[in-house]
């Protein structure tokens, strides 16, 4: 199915959400969609200050109707717990299970329901390849310092010393 007629099945789920918030609790809800997630830890968010919900394009494509029914939902359901309570209400809490089953969803979307998605997994691998090590040694042996360790050294001149042999640790050139 096209990204295009995927955004009206969003569309859609989303107006047939206001129906029931508008039938429970009398209010009228709109938010802004925007298709603007990317990487592999967010499926979905809901921001209050701006009163959209931001989904992830990819995963949308990948999983179709699977997503409208897990993400879009539960982004929506968070957006009903801000317009009914506020900010006083934890993200998950009793509130938000209330809207969970008036909108008949278990409100667990999480990054397990797509473990399996090529799209997440690509992300994944792309984040753990940018991971830069750096090659250091002492006198019995080398060591791989991450990008944090590294620039300790080099910008804030920190020392590092191997429990091994207890001799200075220093960058291999």
């Amino acid at each position: 199915m096209s990204l295009s007629i995927l955004k009206e099945n969003v569309n859609k789920k989303i107006k047939e959400l206001q129906i029931l918030v508008l039938n429970n609790f009398n209010i009228k809800l709109n938010v802004n969609i925007e298709y603007t997630i990317s990487g592999y830890r967010i499926l979905g968010t809901f921001d209050y200050r701006y009163n959209s919900i931001a989904l992830y394009p990819d995963l949308l494509e990948e999983f179709g109707d699977i997503y409208i029914e897990d993400v879009v939902v539960h982004e929506y359901a968070h957006a009903v717990v801000f317009a009914l309570y506020g900010n006083n209400c934890k993200p998950h809490g009793q509130e938000f299970k209330k809207i969970c089953k008036i909108f008949n969803i278990t409100g667990k979307a999480t990054t397990n329901s797509f473990k399996n998605s090529n799209i997440l997994k690509i992300a994944r691998d792309k984040k753990q390849k940018i991971k830069k090590r750096y090659e250091y040694k002492c006198d019995c042996g080398t060591h791989s310092f991450t990008q944090y360790a590294h620039n300790m050294v080099k910008n804030k001149g920190a020392r590092y010393i191997c429990k091994s042999c207890k001799s200075l640790i220093f960058i291999n050139s």
